[in-house]
């Protein structure tokens, strides 16, 4: 036991030592006038970009936006088709079916099941889908449609996610890169499996309590419902990995943020209660 006790401090104090040379070592390169000159520059850059206007910010990720979904049109309406493009089409154009009828807030889908009719919007929130429903209302093209819902998922995405980076790091550059780069994995995955809109939202409403000491619940409350109104299994996902946030942030919690926290969930409940009723009758009806 001793031994195993004696090798395991040594093999720390072989890691600290390890670390300690990297430190040095970084601080001799950060020393360098040509590091410092880069460096230099950078800071420039920054700084000016950090002086350019929000709206113009906007307008470019809205055209970022525009020719990513034009680029991609087709990887969009093809690809996708491995990733239940089929399933949200058909949500889609049930729900263009259902507002025809005056069923604004339909139970049942008439398309699935030959007709028969299947209750995803009880199990799956039908919000997302409002724009791309009234859009093939009035072009009755499916493609279309499904190419618009991409496009609202990449515009708002990128926005929500430059704004909540932006303002988490105080760095407009950071913001641009993370909105750029978060849409390019859509396509890896299908755009209807991904409707991580409100996460970014998500990370800042835990972040502006933890570290802001803005302590409301409602903003808190919204985002989780919208979450649990995009996919329940997403937001199981997510409320494990936002426990374990929390967790490891213990030190910032206190007794007030706790109590926010509560709030928030018992909020968010009730804005999702008819939809959580409905599907916890459908599911225990089928048992």
């Amino acid at each position: 036991m001793k031994n195993l006790l004696s090798m395991s401090l040594a093999a720390k104090r072989k890691i600290d030592n390890f670390y300690e040379a990297i430190d040095r070592l970084l601080d001799k390169i950060n020393q360098l006038d040509m590091v410092k000159g880069i460096h230099s520059r950078i800071e420039l850059f920054i700084d000016g970009f950090n002086q350019i206007s929000n709206k113009l910010i906007y307008l470019l990720l809205t055209s970022y936006a525009i020719l990513f979904t034009f680029v991609s049109f087709n990887l969009i309406n093809f690809q996708s088709r491995s990733y239940d493009y089929v399933f949200h089409l058909t949500r889609i154009v049930g729900l263009a079916e259902s507002i025809e009828h005056w069923d604004l807030l339909p139970n049942l889908n008439f398309l699935f099941a030959f007709g028969t009719g299947y209750a995803s919007p009880m199990f799956y929130g039908n919000w997302q889908f409002y724009p791309s429903a009234i859009v093939y209302m009035m072009t009755n093209d499916g493609n279309l449609a499904y190419a618009i819902f991409a496009f609202l998922i990449t515009l708002c995405t990128s926005l929500s996610s430059y704004i909540v980076v932006s303002k988490i790091v105080k760095n407009k550059v950071t913001g641009i890169v993370v909105a750029l780069t978060i849409p390019c994995y859509y396509t890896l995955f299908g755009f209807g499996m991904t409707m991580v809109i409100p996460l970014p939202i998500l990370i800042y409403s835990i972040y502006r309590v933890l570290y802001l000491n803005k302590k409301n619940p409602l903003y808190l409350g919204i985002v989780v419902a919208l979450l649990i109104q995009t996919h329940i299994l997403s937001t199981v996902i997510l409320a494990i990995f936002s426990g374990v946030f929390l967790l490891l942030n213990y030190k910032k919690l206190t007794f007030e943020k706790i109590i926010s926290f509560v709030f928030s969930i018992l909020f968010a409940l009730c804005l999702s209660a008819g939809y959580i009723f409905q599907y916890l009758e459908q599911v225990s009806s089928q048992k």
